[in-house]
């Protein structure tokens, strides 16, 4: 009986470190963000303002955007600062059209989106963001983007076209950043659990 209580007790243990474990690897991992909430990407209408909901959130390395639409009728269009002041999505940087698109958010600065539907685009169905390396500890100080690098707004924003966010290190200084926390975790629940 003793030893079915103790192989139990680590069993228990075990599973405790794994579950710890997941929830340490949910912490590390960015953000998902539904473009439009509840909306999605669908052509404006009175209540979806792309770059006013853009502006809402701040986006790390890490992060993701999840774009939900109409296959048949729709599409997403990832493009640079002159295709989407021009809203041209003949020549982009990565073109989706499954209906529902995720994008990870896998380096720093601005990204550019649009739809490449006809006349979405100049209808406002387009956005920018800008995107930050994570970063631990002190709160870093605060910048406002220039206009020549600041995601635009769409022509339906009644927002400002620059935003107020943190400076962007190195991405040798996101990686390291980034799983310091976890690799403490990690290392603290192994030690807790080698000692049972």
């Amino acid at each position: 009986m003793a030893a079915f209580m103790l192989g139990n007790r680590h069993a228990m243990a075990a599973l405790a470190l794994c579950v710890h474990f997941l929830a340490l690897l949910k912490l590390a991992a960015g953000r998902e963000y539904v473009v439009g909430g509840r909306q999605g990407w669908i052509l404006p209408v009175a209540n979806t303002n792309y770059s006013s909901w853009a502006l809402r959130h701040k986006y790390y390395v890490g992060d993701s955007l999840e774009f939900n639409y109409q296959a048949e009728a729709n599409s997403v269009v990832q493009v640079n600062r002159e295709h989407f002041d021009a809203c041209n999505a003949t020549d982009y940087i990565a073109s989706y059209g499954n209906g529902k698109t995720v994008v990870e958010l896998n380096r720093t600065g601005p990204y550019w989106f649009i739809s490449g539907v006809n006349n979405n685009c100049n209808q406002g169905q387009k956005f920018g963001i800008m995107v930050f390396a994570k970063t631990h500890g002190a709160s870093p100080p605060i910048y406002t983007m220039s206009p020549e690098s600041a995601p635009a707004p769409s022509p339906y924003a009644g927002s400002p076209s620059h935003v107020a966010n943190a400076p962007v290190p190195t991405n040798s200084a996101i990686s390291l950043r980034s799983f310091t926390p976890l690799l403490l975790g990690f290392l603290a629940s192994f030690s807790w659990w080698a000692l049972l």
